[in-house]
């Protein structure tokens, strides 16, 4: 695993994010109900001890970027990622990967309704606005302003203009709850509402989503360049 770049396609991701999170003792903790925030935090340290290539993580906390299309309903064009990594140098990085994180949950009902939420959260990174996000680290408005963390917005911002930008999606689902949705009927409930909402035909734009498992849980991935 320990210089991998598992970013190359979404078949190499899903088995990264799954081969980090068993030896993390995901199978261990599948009954807590909150796996989402753990996930993160786990693939963070993968990322900081080197097992994900040369990349790691940009600043040290989750970070505002700007969409044309946020969700439904939203007062700003402003989002906040789950995970942003660069790589090789953080100020001024070859390639950077914007990732949204998700486990699916585990009734019916909210299976469903998480399936389409991950259409719209591609749909957000579908659009996200380098240009626009680097001018939101550099000068925040008021719904993302944390003074706390200007400095490092300073130092990193500059960057953004000339990397490389990818878009990224994992999710976790409890094989104990394969039942209430197949793998394939997630991905089209995904890949669905992506469509609907970035107004595009997801056919032609995402190639592939990856999956790999532990003994409990599914995962699926999905990396691709951002759209210009």
């Amino acid at each position: 695993m320990t210089g991998s770049d598992p970013f190359r396609n979404s078949s190499e991701l899903a088995a990264w994010a799954a081969e980090v999170l068993l030896s993390r003792g995901i199978d261990e903790v599948a009954g807590w109900r909150m796996l989402e925030y753990w996930v993160n935090v786990e693939l963070y340290r993968a990322a900081q001890e080197g097992k994900a290539g040369p990349w790691r993580h940009l600043g040290n906390y989750e970070q505002p970027y700007v969409t044309d299309h946020p969700r439904p309903g939203a007062k700003t064009p402003t989002k906040w990622i789950d995970l942003v990594l660069a790589e090789p140098i953080l100020t001024a990085p070859e390639r950077v990967v914007w990732m949204e994180l998700k486990d699916l949950g585990r009734n019916v009902d909210t299976v469903r309704k998480n399936a389409k939420g991950l259409g719209l959260d591609l749909a957000a990174l579908w659009r996200l606005r380098p240009v626009e996000t680097q001018q939101t680290w550099l000068d925040p408005p008021k719904h993302a302003i944390d003074r706390g963390r200007l400095g490092e917005w300073n130092t990193l911002a500059p960057g953004l203009q000339q990397a490389r930008h990818l878009i990224s999606q994992i999710v976790i689902v409890p094989t104990s709850e394969s039942a209430l949705i197949s793998p394939d009927e997630l991905e089209t409930i995904w890949l669905s509402s992506f469509a609907v909402r970035a107004k595009v035909d997801h056919a032609n734009v995402i190639a592939e989503i990856g999956r790999a498992a532990t003994q409990k849980f599914a995962v699926h991935a999905l990396v691709r360049d951002l759209p210009r």
